[in-house]
């Protein structure tokens, strides 16, 4: 099925190898094009469409994406001092290659691990793309300009995917009735739900200070491609995420304006909000509960009592699908949807408490910003980290690279902006992980 694809996909490779070329003293423009080619190519490799020989398809543009990282690391106006927020994220990632040598010492089991750090790892790289190619308020402008052209594709795929209720089934090569939900570009739904949040969190700063008609119509739909996604873990999360922002904000915010924003969307998408929540009690064509919770909160009850007999190690990575006591097979095939019991199932509690805590923390950083001149772009990131924190209950982020790209850029943006409202001038040497 991926051979008559194959060459059509390999062809939009290799201009994308040579065009990011082009791009290595350029890192906004670097990352948000390598942004856009994993976000809309994503198909790709569910179809295990390969680029050379056997090497997977995203690998080696991920690889070439290395140069411009490289050299702007590397560069005279960047330095790296392992502090602030990303330390946690530093130490979770010693901690995953630590515990790979240590697994492979114990029962020979080396490659899954380094498969999750890897994974952990290669997001960074927008970490400092981001970080290092914002030297002024508008290269903030910049970014996120460039995160909400990036996300039009899959925006608009996805609400022509609703309105039109169809989608490609990419298994049985057929275009076909949309089975739950749409999923624009990104074939997963519940990443769509969760990229087209972490979108929103970059499009804010952005609309909010152009104040334009096309930047309100594109919110607009941004919005509306949340809502038909139909994601009840993204819509908790976002709401939540919002309304507490705005309370911590509440100096720079009207918050009768922005109640009225809440209860205005909320209005206006109540029929699909109802209808998803009502599914709650219904099955699906398959004959599989619709309330998804019970099954998960029952996966999650029987890797607890695994956890409790490794707490300090775990049993290594991707475990969780074998050490279950759940008979029905079905549930063994999935992941936990819980970032947190994931990390402790995998590598024990250290893991989820230095992904919590490197979420926290930029969380506060971001609070203890909420008077800067750029405001807006703390506001957008304490959203950012809220929302992840609730959302990984519920998801599973933590290898999901197209999405962790948008995190760890997020986080770059609230750096910088926190510098450049403190006034340090462009050419001063930045660190790549700001204090706190």
């Amino acid at each position: 099925m991926a051979a008559q694809y194959a060459f059509y996909f390999q062809a939009i490779l290799l201009l994308y190898c040579v065009f990011a070329f082009f791009l290595i003293r350029k890192p906004l423009a670097a990352f948000a094009s390598f942004l856009f080619f994993r976000s809309n190519l994503t198909i790709a490799a569910y179809l295990q469409v390969t680029s050379i020989g056997s090497l997977q398809y995203f690998v080696l543009p991920t690889l070439i994406l290395f140069a411009p990282t490289f050299r702007n690391i590397f560069s005279k106006h960047a330095s790296f001092k392992p502090y602030g927020p990303m330390i946690f994220y530093y130490t979770l990632l010693t901690w995953v290659f630590v515990h790979a040598i240590i697994f492979s010492l114990i029962e020979g089991s080396f490659a899954s691990a380094i498969e999750v750090f890897l994974k952990c790892a290669f997001p960074l790289m927008a970490y400092f793309l981001v970080h290092c190619g914002i030297h002024d308020k508008t290269d903030l402008q910049k970014i996120c300009k460039y995160v909400v052209w990036v996300s039009a594709l899959p925006v608009i795929t996805g609400l022509l995917q609703y309105v039109f209720n169809i989608e490609y089934d990419y298994v049985h090569d057929i275009f076909a009735p949309i089975s739950i939900a749409p999923a624009g570009t990104l074939i997963g739904r519940n990443m769509y739900g969760i990229f087209l949040s972490l979108t929103l969190f970059h499009a804010i700063p952005y609309v909010f200070e152009k104040r334009t008609k096309a930047g309100y119509l594109y919110l607009i739909l941004l919005l509306s491609a949340i809502v038909v996604s139909q994601n009840r873990g993204t819509w908790i999360a976002l709401a939540t995420s919002f309304i507490l922002s705005m309370h911590f904000f509440k100096h720079k915010i009207n918050l009768a304006k922005g109640w009225a924003i809440v209860t205005l969307c909320v209005l206006l998408a109540s029929p699909i909000l109802i209808a998803r929540f009502d599914q709650l009690s219904e099955r699906d064509q398959w004959g599989q509960n619709q309330n998804t919770a019970e099954g998960r909160l029952e996966l999650v009850a029987s890797l607890w009592q695994k956890i409790k007999e490794k707490p300090l190690i775990g049993w290594g990575a991707n475990a969780y699908g074998n050490i279950t006591e759940i008979e029905a097979s079905s549930q063994k095939s999935f992941m936990p949807h819980n970032d947190y019991i994931r990390l402790a199932t995998e590598f024990g509690v250290i893991a989820p408490l230095l992904f919590f805590f490197f979420l926290y923390k930029q969380f506060v950083f971001s609070y203890r910003r909420r008077k800067d001149s750029l405001w807006t772009y703390q506001f957008a990131a304490c959203m950012s980290q809220i929302y992840l924190i609730i959302i990984a209950c519920v998801q599973n982020l933590i290898t999901d690279m197209t999405t962790f790209l948008l995190i760890f850029s997020m986080m770059a943006i609230s750096h910088r902006a926190a510098a450049l409202s403190r006034g340090e001038p462009i050419k001063k040497r930045i660190s790549l992980v700001s204090n706190i």
